[in-house]
Parts: C-alpha cells; sequence; structure tokens
C-alpha cells in the first residue's frame, strides 16, 4: 500500500469516528439520556440534602468570590486530587490557581458526591454555589443555592425554579438558547 492510500485511509477513519460519536450523541439526547428533568433533580437534591448543605456551607465560609471543583479530578485521580481552583476577585487581574484543599473530612465529602452521587462540578460564584449533575456540551442542568434568595451567578443561565427548601433552585444553563435570547446567534 503506498503513502498516499494509507494517509487517506487515516483520515477517512478518523473522521468515521468522528460521525459515529457524533451520532450518538445525538441519538441519546433525543431519547432524553443527557437532559434531565427537574423532578430527577429535585429527587437526587433531597436524598443528598445534608451532604450538599454542607458543602455549601463549607464553600461559602471560604475566602474566595470563585472555586470551582471538578469531578475528573476525583473520578479519575490524577495530580489535582484533593484541590480545588479559585480566585480571590480582588484585583483587575483575577489570580487564579489550584489550590490544595487542606481538610481531609472536606475532601472524603468531595469523593463522595462526585463518586457515588455523579455530580459532575461545584462551583462558587460570589453569592451563589451550584452543583451540576448533567452535561452535554452545551448545556449544564443541577442544583444551585443563592445567599438570600438573590439572583443565580450561573453562565449561559436559561431557567431556575424554586425547590422545597429555602434559597435552593433547580437550573438550566443552555450555551445555545442564552445565546439565542441574547440575540448573539
Amino acid at each position: 500500500m503506498n503513502k498516499k492510500v494509507k494517509i487517506a485511509l487515516i483520515g477517512v477513519s478518523i473522521a468515521a469516528i468522528f460521525f459515529w460519536y457524533s451520532f450518538i450523541s445525538l441519538l441519546l439526547s433525543a431519547f432524553g439520556f443527557y437532559y434531565r428533568n427537574e423532578g430527577l433533580v429535585a429527587k437526587e437534591f433531597n436524598k443528598n440534602y445534608e451532604t450538599i448543605c454542607e458543602i455549601k456551607d463549607y464553600l461559602e465560609n471560604q475566602p474566595y468570590d470563585t472555586v470551582g471543583i471538578d469531578s475528573n479530578d476525583y473520578v479519575f485521580g490524577g495530580e489535582d486530587y484533593g484541590c480545588w481552583y479559585v480566585s480571590d476577585g480582588q484585583s483587575e487581574d483575577l489570580e487564579t490557581g489550584t489550590v490544595e484543599i487542606n481538610d481531609d473530612e472536606f475532601v472524603k465529602k468531595l469523593n463522595n458526591v462526585f463518586k457515588h452521587r455523579k455530580y459532575k462540578i461545584i462551583v462558587k460564584s460570589n453569592n451563589t454555589v451550584y452543583f451540576q449533575l448533567w452535561s452535554t456540551r452545551d448545556i449544564g442542568k443541577g442544583i444551585a443555592y443563592s445567599a438570600e434568595g438573590s439572583d443565580l451567578e450561573i453562565d449561559f443561565l436559561t431557567n431556575s425554579e424554586p425547590l422545597s427548601e429555602e434559597n435552593w433552585y433547580y437550573y438550566e444553563a443552555d450555551f445555545n438558547e442564552w445565546k439565542r435570547r441574547n440575540g448573539q446567534g
């Protein structure tokens, strides 16, 4: 086989894999596997309410304006296990970085919600702490807490509905819908 044929076969193989992945993603989303609903989110929230509140309280008492914790660092281990990504928000050049969490009990709680409860990310953004349960490339859904019931601070927020507990909400963040609503698409 000559070199041009090998390169063409590799290119066709890569294209086939990309299209297969896209087809499966589209099929799964069409049958609702990616787009969980408010009822399922509320059920998960009620089942884990105590642990979720403990994590929320802990994050609210941190000196950072923004804290992000990614499940991949816990589920798959790696060098950022037991860390969070922070910015202090006090300067014009937001200082950001990966900081080790110095509370083993808190790290165990995070490990539990990520490995056994299937949360994807946990973020504190000023007055909002949110827990993303399901996501695709453009859509995220989960629960959020807003201090004093003020507006939620979640990027690309398109929907929020109050849950049974005060200041807790079901939320949907949909980049494409947000873009369309804001005249950018």
